[in-house]
């Protein structure tokens, strides 16, 4: 089986030098531009390329440390709702919908699960490598960040936090649009940044949040 496609095209990248940077850190994947997408599909691409923006528009300043609260890792069912998954050559954790189709290897994701029903119900996980030293704290703070995020999705950032979760330390977004909500996170480790990102239509948000909220503190690059 096929996954649905994601049409992928830049946005909201003013800098002329963001798109020869921002090839860098996707490492070549292969991104085709569009010219035009609508709805959900737009959210994607997005969800897609957006998540480098940190890189590219945040200040070269350290973040401030402060005080993050420790969350432990999710490993509920919620009644079956999810499963556990394991990726040890890629080497992270999470508990995936189940269900849902899987897909690995697309363009703009490593791995990506796709509602049977709902197609514009995605999780995605996207990875690009970043230097040894590379942290988020020298990214920026949740808030600059997820107003950087934001922006690029044509949405609102309802929330933005830092936590610690078995020694590694997440941000964690909530976007909201007429088109989509969408829960991402994202982490270093191993020298690679990760990004997941949970999203369905805002009608369905009220039943899809305690799943995705579920999802993403169970997400742990480990294997």
């Amino acid at each position: 089986v096929n996954p649905p496609p994601l049409q992928l095209r830049l946005v909201t990248m003013r800098p002329l030098f963001g798109l020869a940077l921002l090839s860098v850190l996707l490492g070549g994947h292969g991104f085709r531009l569009a010219p035009k997408a609508s709805g959900v599909d737009r959210r994607q691409v997005a969800q897609s390329l957006a998540w480098a923006t940190p890189f590219l528009f945040v200040s070269n300043g350290v973040a401030q440390s402060a005080a993050v609260e420790e969350v432990p890792l999710s490993k509920s069912r919620l009644g079956g709702v999810l499963e556990p998954y394991s990726d040890i050559q890629r080497g992270f954790r999470l508990m995936a919908p189940y269900s849902w189709n899987k897909f690995e290897n697309g363009e703009g994701y490593d791995v990506r699960w796709v509602d049977l029903v709902n197609v514009k119900e995605n999780v995605l996980l996207r990875t690009s490598p970043v230097k040894s030293d590379a942290s988020l704290e020298a990214i920026g703070t949740p808030e600059k960040i997820g107003e950087k995020l934001a922006a690029s999705r044509e949405a609102q950032c309802v929330s933005a936090t830092a936590r610690q979760t078995e020694g590694l330390l997440f941000y964690d977004f909530e976007f909201e649009s007429k088109a989509a909500h969408e829960y991402a996170t994202l982490a270093i480790a191993r020298n690679r940044l990760w990004n997941l990102s949970v999203v369905t239509e805002p009608k369905n948000w009220s039943k899809r949040k305690a799943s995705f909220d579920g999802i993403r503190k169970s997400f742990i690059p480990k294997p």
